[in-house]
């Protein structure tokens, strides 16, 4: 009698290689590929590094610059009313978010651009893609893992907030009250997205431009310089005004406005569905792109 022999490769103990199951579950492979990607960046210090600068850009331009100015203006200024505000330990989530808003951005696109264009510096895909995975699944648990991160960001920068208006608190000697339940969750959510959005035009740029400088300082010109120019500008001159509208900065203000900030660098046009929908719109896109670049040229 002939003996059966099975064709499968074997992995150790002489078991089926792990990746053929793997590679017909694409649920189970995304969450196995989403655990390797989160171990490997815990791992590396440059996620560290920037978490750490986004939570202290927050406490920096709000509550340090917020308190100088407290000690700097005169008691009859009536801007100083709007400072004390922005210390208070109730206003925490949108006076964090006030600040992810306009300059916690460009952190989350180095993120998303080290995440992404790491790996062709490295020359790592390769290697990840011969245990089993496959491209658009690899390419997912990275969109994932970001997610994941930014979430961790806007909670370290939270908790960076509150502990700076705690510590103004009792250097001005004014009252603490909690936040309100809305308030934090409001702030904290659209403080994900904005982020998110950032986060994702770094990954995008990563993979379409296969590398991390070119991303990073691409995005680093736009989201500091462009932008900025494009807004003075929107004033008097008609076209600079409609393509105000649809950048990721005016939107990210609208949006940090509609749960609660006073209104960024004057009174915002920029309505709340504008605003979501020009945001989604960018991620859309740009995962769009990018997974389909990824998924169909060479790596090298």
């Amino acid at each position: 009698m002939d003996t059966l022999v099975s064709t499968k490769p074997l992995g150790l103990g002489g078991h089926p290689a792990a990746s053929t199951p793997v590679a017909r579950n694409g649920a189970y492979s995304l969450l196995l590929s989403v655990g390797a990607e989160l171990y490997k960046l815990r791992k590396r210090p440059a996620t560290w590094l920037l978490a750490g600068l986004f939570a202290l850009v927050i406490v920096v331009f709000n509550d340090v610059a917020s308190s100088i100015a407290l000690q700097t203006v005169s008691a009859t200024d009536p801007d100083r009313a709007g400072f004390r505000d922005l210390t208070l330990f109730e206003n925490l989530s949108t006076s964090a978010l006030s600040v992810v808003a306009m300059l916690g951005g460009p952190i989350v696109l180095i993120l998303g651009a080290l995440i992404s264009g790491s790996e062709y510096g490295w020359t790592t895909f390769k290697t990840i893609l011969t245990q089993g995975p496959s491209r658009l699944t690899i390419f997912g648990s990275k969109v994932v893992s970001l997610a994941v991160l930014v979430a961790g960001f806007v909670i370290l920068g939270w908790m960076a907030s509150a502990a700076g208006s705690l510590v103004v608190s009792v250097f001005e000697s004014t009252p603490v009250a909690m936040p309100s339940l809305g308030s934090l969750v409001g702030g904290l959510g659209a403080g994900w997205f904005v982020a998110m959005v950032w986060g994702t035009v770094g990954l995008a740029l990563g993979l379409i431009f296969r590398t991390t400088t070119v991303p990073i300082g691409l995005g680093l010109i736009w989201g500091l310089a462009v932008e900025s120019i494009i807004a003075g500008l929107a004033g008097s001159v008609s076209i600079f005004a409609t393509i105000q509208d649809y950048l990721i900065g005016p939107n990210a203000s609208a949006l940090a406005v509609a749960v609660g900030v006073t209104a960024l660098g004057g009174d915002s046009t920029i309505s709340t569905t504008h605003a979501l929908l020009v945001l989604t719109g960018y991620v859309v896109v740009l995962v769009g792109i990018a997974a389909s670049l990824f998924r169909t040229r060479d790596l090298t």
